[in-house]
C-alpha cells in the first residue's frame, strides 16, 4: 500500500503505466515489471536514471530562439511542433521555428532523488514487482 501511494505521490504514475490496459506518459512500462526486471536493474533505474538509458526513452535538449533551454522526452512531433514531456511530467509544446538547436540529452528525463529513504525504496519495490499492482 506504502508503495502504491508512493507511487503516485512521487510522480511515477504521471510518466510510467503500471498496468497492462493503461496508457503511459511517454516514460517505460512498468506493467509485468516483475515478469521483466531484476530487483537491482529496478533499483539502479530509479535511484540512477542516467546511467543506462534506452534509446526510446533517451531525453533531447533544445535550445530556442528566446534562449531559453528546454529538456526532456519527445512525446510527439509534427511538421510544425515537438511535445516534449518535462521532467515535472507536464507537457509543453513547441514551435519548430522557435528552435535553434536539438541535441539528444545525456541526462535521463526521471529526476534523481525522488525516493528519500530506504524504506521508500523498498515499498516502492514491493509495489512495482508485485503480481498485479493497481494504479494509484
Amino acid at each position: 500500500a506504502n508503495g502504491g501511494k508512493l507511487f503516485g505521490t512521487l510522480g511515477c504514475a504521471k510518466c510510467h503505466p503500471i498496468a497492462a490496459d493503461q496508457q503511459g506518459g511517454g516514460a517505460p512500462s512498468l506493467a509485468e515489471a516483475r515478469r521483466r526486471f531484476t530487483v537491482p536493474h529496478v533499483v539502479e533505474s530509479v535511484l540512477l536514471p542516467s546511467k543506462q538509458i534506452a534509446e526510446p526513452f533517451r531525453g533531447t535538449t533544445l535550445s530556442l530562439a528566446s534562449g531559453q533551454i528546454l529538456a526532456g522526452l519527445v512525446v510527439g512531433e509534427t511538421a510544425e511542433h515537438v511535445e516534449l514531456l518535462l521532467p515535472d511530467a507536464t507537457r509543453k509544446q513547441i514551435k519548430k521555428s522557435e528552435i535553434d538547436e536539438r541535441s539528444p540529452a545525456t541526462l535521463s528525463p526521471m529526476p534523481v532523488g525522488l525516493v528519500k529513504t530506504p524504506q521508500e525504496l523498498a515499498d516502492l519495490l514491493r509495489y512495482v514487482l508485485s503480481e498485479n499492482p493497481t494504479p494509484p
